[in-house]
């Protein structure tokens, strides 16, 4: 005859071992894909103007963008099928769209010598002309040549 505490051990070990084996059975898979982090290279301006086009203070605005454009992970358009957006799992950049077009700008017309000063919302100053933007797209164009963003 069998005493109360065994089988109440028994119905609490089933479980027990049912977990036990489903962490275990996770453990032994191996370690998933890893992330890659990409970042947006812009050359500088291939002619640097002698004197500034703008005299005083440029000041380059936050970008605005919609929807999965403010997000990191990177979008993707496939050449054969260019209206449908898809997006990466493991591929992200490194900063939000907006932030990376936004200091790409401030890079290039820096080194093109556009104003006297360059900056951004960030460094508090005033300023005495303003460029604003917003990104409509920023997706990688996979396959038919060379890789590009739009």
């Amino acid at each position: 005859m069998r005493s109360r505490g065994t089988c109440a051990f028994r119905r609490a070990a089933i479980p027990l071992a049912v977990a036990a084996l489903v962490i275990l059975g996770g453990c032994l898979s191996g370690p998933g894909p890893q992330d890659r982090f990409y970042r947006l290279e812009v050359p500088d301006a291939a002619a640097r103007l002698e004197l500034p086009r703008l005299r005083g203070r440029l000041l380059v605005d936050s970008l605005r963008a919609d929807g999965m454009t403010r997000d990191r992970q990177m979008l993707y358009r496939k050449a054969g099928d260019p209206s449908q957006v898809r997006r990466e799992g493991y591929d992200h950049w490194v900063d939000a769209p907006p932030l990376m077009v936004q200091q790409a700008v401030v890079e290039f017309l820096r080194s093109a010598n556009a104003a006297e000063v360059v900056v951004t919302p960030e460094m508090r100053v005033d300023a005495d002309f303003r460029l604003g933007g917003r990104v409509h797209r920023f997706e990688r164009l996979v396959g038919g040549g060379s890789p590009h963003v739009t």
